[in-house]
């Protein structure tokens, strides 16, 4: 295990690269951490702990196996992306603002499965991208949620051509979907 040792801000306007199969957490000194707008987070093995306070409002991209955690719950108003897991805690929400966008997989055309620990809250304006290229296992994008996922009146954008049918995009393992549907299906 490695640690972010000392106090204050850690502000990231370029890339942060995790890339050892190591658990880096930001304790015990708990600095704030702001990914801000230009920001990029690249979790690529093991996981990223953050301790401290978060502002989201970059990217975070989580590959395969790889886990990003903000225990305590986070908001997202930037892009949270890939085929790993985002971690807000048990019984904690990752709430996706207005302006907030997430997208399972790995780029336009690519689909996979972008896991979360804890709720998630939706707000109107915020994004859910999902890539469609078949009915199939495997060949569209899934937001797979432990908790409660409420997708709150957000905007369900479905880019591909998979055709007509059913797909499972969203699943809400620990609390189901909440009654609330997506305002608005691209």
């Amino acid at each position: 295990n490695y640690g972010v040792v000392g106090t204050g801000t850690f502000n990231n306007a370029g890339e942060l690269r995790k890339v050892l199969n190591t658990t880096v957490v930001s304790s015990p000194f708990n600095p704030t951490f702001n990914n801000q707008a230009t920001g990029v987070v690249n979790v690529n093995s093991g996981t990223l702990t953050v301790s401290g306070a978060l502002t989201q409002s970059g990217t975070i991209n989580v590959a395969t196996g790889a886990t990003f955690t903000k225990s305590g719950g986070f908001i997202n108003s930037g892009t949270l992306t890939g085929t790993g897991t985002i971690s807000a805690g048990l019984g904690f929400d990752l709430t996706n603002a207005s302006g907030g966008i997430i997208a399972p997989g790995i780029g336009l055309n690519s689909t996979g499965t972008l896991s979360i620990t804890g709720n998630l809250q939706m707000q109107v304006g915020s994004t859910l991208n999902i890539d469609i290229n078949g009915s199939g296992s495997g060949q569209f994008d899934v937001l797979s949620v432990t908790g409660m996922a409420q997708p709150g009146g957000s905007i369900l954008n479905l880019v591909g051509a998979g055709g007509a049918g059913s797909y499972a995009v969203l699943t809400a393992t620990g609390g189901g979907i909440n009654s609330t549907t997506f305002g608005t299906i691209n």
